[in-house]
């Protein structure tokens, strides 16, 4: 029967002394975490539990309470990453009451327990290992009788973050869905629930397991814990991991349901661990462990036993006992009606309809009761064949029709299995038409149906041939000219014809051709060509010189107002996927255009980098370039009289730009101005020249001789407040 009771964990040491003795008052824990975000850096943001019990009865001598705060570690191929405190929630510490394993069993009286979280918060970049968290305590209780001095021996509760290696999406683990059970009885078969549940929906595995030290009566709580490798504890002797209690038969667990089983057979405390095994597509990611204390009491009552009930065998089942008569019997069957109960003590059932039964016997021997439950598998047998077709050659494998199975009880599952390659692999809720498997190997069709958990199966293997294969390679690197060798992966899966995306055709498998010119092309290779089992592949590749670079730059001075000379630069040459400037004192810039920021003004000598992918080819050439000094401010000189007569000389009315020390400036563009307006009047007022660029000039086309007015406002990047004129300008042809 799976009593789910309470769950009291081995005495550890006491929170808040510095030995052992006397901090017997915590008992065992967990660890488990939820993903539960991600930042924008890509970091994954996880909340980790950490559950703790502690006895609060009168065997607490010191009535010590739980830590106000609790370390936890997080390592990395064997290195602390970070430590993490969480402070006690006093609202998540909740009373615990223990249901009695029996009626007779012999409990404390001023039975105890409280269960307290700790909750963490981490945040852990992406990585391809395996994160490992960490928590310990020490020390668990002298009465344990498995441990060689347990008193002197802490606990470690522990579990892993699994890396990019292992899964593509942050995983969270699995939680326990029942509180470990704290009490059996001796000489009586138990059954706890150990089971969990996963919310990514991983596949789960339970075992019995080691369980480990965390931490000394001189150093009870360890800030940060200690990381892996841990250390299994010490047990008495025969006992170990998988035999962690006195038993004749020994305890199991099933792999599948979580359900522990046993019959002990020595009264007594005992450490023992749980570990859940999560698996996804095949792979361990992670895994829990439950680290806990079941106490063997003495009960008086014997459950009445009975053989075990052979499933699927028919809807009519008969209850036999082998030991342990009890004086009276109340049967519920687990269904309406007058037959749904019973007194026998050997009662035979008849249940009217295939399911699966949960069977309650309530038994009594004189002051003492108790219950016992049976798992009932009612279902006719029925026989299952997979009848599957020739398999008939097809383009990428072999395909096989498939005939849904006859004789099946009235809602059975139907599930396939195709194996690796196949496709589909799997299929669920009926009968496919058919799979498609793949070639050049054997493939095991297999078929499961269910109801009730009743399984019958079929499965056929067969043999394939393989298919011709048309998948090939360019055998001639990249940039090696016009002539391409080529390859088929697989030349004797064949004849093969060819494509070579230049309007011309060729066969074999391995053929040699002369491209007209450079350029991309698309090659086809088909293998089997004219057959049911035809295959075709393509590739698309460029084909390229021994130099594909053209090395060409636009070089351009910049005007700055600061220390620094400064240098536009633009790669011109044929496209490059990678371009790398290097001068000596500057920071190597990439990309194009770039800026180029000098201390000194003058002629500087560097490198660039340009790189080819297609080619995989690097080429360094060298550059020089011509670095302005840089300006302060520019000083204006406006003239007064100008002569557009086409004699080359004085043409336009413009502006003379020069240093504050009369030397004339160079490499001015009209962005280097934050504000220019130039506005040119005649005699009456008329507007007849207007222009917001610093290096346009007035022409005076179509303008008589005589007198102008200008009004200019300019302000250089360089400068702190504009430059403004008002003055005359004389026209003369």
């Amino acid at each position: 029967m799976v009593r789910k009771f309470i769950g009291l964990f081995g005495s550890l040491l006491a929170m808040f002394m510095p030995l052992w003795a006397g901090a017997t008052h915590l008992m065992g824990g967990e660890m488990t975490y939820t993903h539960v975000g991600t930042n924008g850096s890509g970091w994954h943001t996880y909340e980790v539990r950490v559950a703790i019990y502690r006895d609060c009865s009168s065997a607490n001598t010191n009535q010590t309470d739980f830590d106000l705060v609790a370390s936890l570690g997080v390592y990395l191929n064997g290195s602390l990453v970070s430590n993490h405190q969480s402070n006690l929630d006093p609202s998540l510490i909740q009373d615990i009451l223990p249901e009695d394993p029996n009626s007779c069993a012999e409990l404390p009286e001023d039975l105890c327990i409280e269960r307290g979280e700790y909750l963490f918060t981490i945040t852990l970049p992406p990585t391809s290992g395996n994160y490992v968290l960490s928590y310990q305590r020490c020390c668990r209780s002298p009465a344990i009788v498995n441990l060689i001095t347990p008193q002197d021996q802490g606990f470690t509760l522990l579990t892993e973050i699994p890396g990019t290696a292992l899964v593509e999406q942050p995983n969270s683990s699995p939680v326990f869905s029942e509180l470990p059970q704290a009490f059996v009885c001796n000489n009586l078969a138990f059954e706890l629930d150990n089971s969990a549940v996963d919310p990514d929906g991983d596949s789960l595995a339970y075992h019995v397991c080691s369980i480990y030290i965390g931490a000394t009566p001189l150093a009870p709580i360890p800030a940060p814990p200690l990381g892996p490798p841990f250390t299994e504890v010490t047990w008495s002797a025969g006992f170990n991991a998988t035999a962690p209690i006195q038993s004749t038969l020994g305890i199991a667990i099933d792999p599948l349901t979580g359900l522990l089983t046993g019959t002990p057979s020595g009264l007594g405390k005992y450490a023992i661990g749980v570990c859940v095994e999560e698996w996804r597509d095949g792979v361990l990611i992670n895994s829990i462990l439950r680290d806990f204390t079941l106490d063997v009491v003495s009960c008086a009552l014997s459950a009445p036993f009975y053989a075990g009930i052979e499933p699927c065998n028919g809807l009519e089942v008969a209850f036999v006992q082998t030991s342990n008569p009890a004086e009276s019997y109340a049967w519920d069957f687990g269904f309406a009606g007058p037959d749904g109960t019973s007194t026998e003590p050997e009662p035979v059932v008849a249940f009217p309809t295939p399911g699966i039964y949960e069977v309650e016997l309530s038994y009594t021997n004189g002051d003492c009761a108790g219950e016992t439950s049976f798992t009932v598998q009612a279902q006719e047998p029925w026989s299952v064949d997979l009848m599957a077709a020739d398999p008939e050659c097809t383009q990428g494998g072999w395909w096989v029709e498939l005939t849904a199975p006859v004789g099946l009880p009235e809602g059975a599952s139907v599930d396939w299995s195709f194996g690796n390659g196949a496709e589909p692999e799997q299929f669920a809720g009926g009968t496919p038409n058919g799979v498609l498997l793949p070639a050049g190997g054997t493939s095991t069709l297999q078929l499961i149906t269910e109801s009730f958990g009743c399984v019958e199966s079929d499965q056929v293997t067969l043999q394939l041939e393989a298919l011709p294969d048309a998948d090939f390679e360019v055998l001639t690197p990249p940039c090696r000219g016009l002539t391409v060798e080529f390859a088929n992966e697989q030349p004797n899966l064949g004849p093969f014809t060819w494509s070579f995306g230049d309007g011309t055709s060729g066969t074999g498998p391995n053929p040699v051709h002369v491209y007209p010119e450079f350029g991309p092309y698309v090659i086809q290779s088909i293998a089997g060509g004219g057959t049911a089992c035809a295959d075709t592949a393509w590739e698309s590749f460029s084909v390229y010189p021994l130099d594909p670079f053209d090395p060409a730059f636009d070089v351009r001075p910049v005007v700055s107002c600061d220390d620094t000379s400064r240098v536009q630069v633009t790669y011109l040459g044929q496209p490059a996927d990678g371009l790398t400037w290097d001068f000596p004192g500057l920071e190597a810039l990439e990309g194009s255009p770039v800026v180029l920021m000098f201390e000194e003004p003058g002629v500087q000598s560097g490198v660039v980098s340009l790189y080819h992918a297609g080619c995989d080819l690097t080429v360094q050439v060298p550059l020089e370039v011509d670095a302005l000094a840089p300006l302060s401010e520019v000083s204006y000189v406006v003239p007064n009289v100008f002569s557009p007569n086409n004699d080359g000389k004085n043409e336009r009315f413009e502006l003379d730009y020069r240093t504050p020390d009369g030397v004339p400036v160079n490499g001015l563009t009209n962005s280097s101005f934050s504000l220019h307006h130039l506005a040119v009047y005649n005699r009456w007022g008329t507007l007849v020249f207007e222009t917001d660029e610093a290096l346009a000039g007035w022409w005076g086309k179509d303008a008589s001789e005589g007198t102008y007015y200008v009004i200019l406002e300019s302000q250089h990047a360089c400068a702190t407040t504009p430059f403004q004129y008002q003055g005359e300008v004389t026209l003369v042809r």
